[in-house]
Formats: C-alpha cells, structure tokens, sequence
C-alpha cells in the first residue's frame, strides 16, 4: 500500500488540493444469496476530497470470525448473488488482474485465456485502454477498481448480468463485436425465459386488477 500512499500524494500535490487523508476501517459479514456460509470481511477506506479508494480482506482468524458472527444479526448480512462463470466475465478478471500485477488463483481458468492464440491481443487492448483512461486524469490509475472501470469504459452492459462486454476483444478466435447485447449464451436464454414469463403474466396481472 505504500505505492498507492504515493500516488495519492503525488496526485494531492499536483491538484494543489487541501484536503485531509481520511482512514475508515469497518467489519461487514457477507453471505450468498441462498446459502448458509457467513464470510466476515474487512473493508478499509481512503478519502482524499472526492476520490474514494477501498479494498477489503477476508478475515481467517477462527476465533475473530466466529465472535463477530455471534454477535451481528443475520439481518444486518450484505447478501449477494452469485454471478455464473462465463467467457466475457473470466477473461475481463483475467486482464483486470494482470494489469494490477496479482496474481490469480491456482485453479483461475481467466489465466489461461491469456496464454490462449488470442491472449496477445486481449492483453494488447487492455492495456491501450488503460493508457487512454490514464491519459484523461492526473489521479493514479491504481487499483483493481480503477483497472476494472478504466476497462468498462465505453462497454456495453449485458442485459441479463450487466457484465462489460468487453467489444474488441478475442474470446475463442471470435471477435467481440458493439452490437453485441449479451456476455454469453446461458445469459440470453436466461433474459429471454424472464421476459416470456413477464408476457405471460401480463394479462393475468391486468385482468386480476380489474
């Protein structure tokens, strides 16, 4: 964290800016939507006027997890769905993670996507992207947050997971084009069963308030 300390202050000295480094830490326990597991995490925060930065741990400690889920009600959970692994969403990790220099898990199949014939390209386009967002503020582009932003700017969303599609990348010698609407087949079949199923409630709804 030292090297975002000094990209802080290079960036707060060069804006000539006033403003105090606020430090805020805070214990959140997080859960799946549909599962029973209670992870405890802790999330730290740095505040320089307007620009926030953050990252969060996992806590291991036994004895420091299990007191904190004791006491915190299960209400007071940040539930979260789980999104399904797909190509789009693999290979925008995978490119995230190498720009910010961390390394992957040893089963992260997003890494060998960019050992894959079209890895060349993709980690080429990632990093003009990241150059051009770069180029746009004084601020450091550091974190795995800025890299993810600088990466889904100018994307598209997909309609059923509104994950970037990632339009000029290579996924499996195909190009990824703007007129691209879903990230993966299993999403567009998945927003098609939704909006088949709000059609067919549609009149009920409507006879039913009559």
């Amino acid at each position: 964290m030292s090297a975002l300390r000094r990209g802080l202050h290079k960036w707060h000295t060069a804006c000539q800016r006033t403003d105090r480094l606020v430090e805020r830490t805070e214990v959140v326990v997080v859960r799946l939507r549909g599962q029973q597991r209670r992870d405890v995490w802790r999330r730290h925060t740095r505040q320089l006027g307007t620009r926030r930065v953050g990252w969060s741990e996992l806590v291991t400690d036994g004895d420091e997890r299990g007191h904190v889920i004791r006491t915190r009600a299960r209400t007071e959970d940040r539930v979260y769905r789980a999104l399904p692994a797909n190509a789009m969403r693999r290979l925008g990790d995978a490119l995230v993670l190498w720009l910010a220099d961390v390394s992957p898990a040893q089963d992260d199949q997003g890494g060998a996507m960019l050992e894959s014939p079209d890895g060349r390209h993709n980690r080429r386009w990632a990093e003009r992207k990241l150059r051009r967002a770069r180029s746009r503020t004084t601020r450091p582009l550091v974190t795995v947050a800025d890299i993810y932003r600088a990466l889904g700017h100018g994307c598209r969303l997909c309609h059923d997971c509104h994950t970037p599609i990632l339009a000029g990348c290579r996924i499996d010698g195909r190009w990824v084009n703007r007129a691209r609407a879903f990230c993966g087949a299993p999403c567009k079949m998945r927003w098609r069963r939704r909006k088949r199923a709000a059609t067919q409630r549609g009149p009920e709804s409507i006879h039913a308030n009559q």
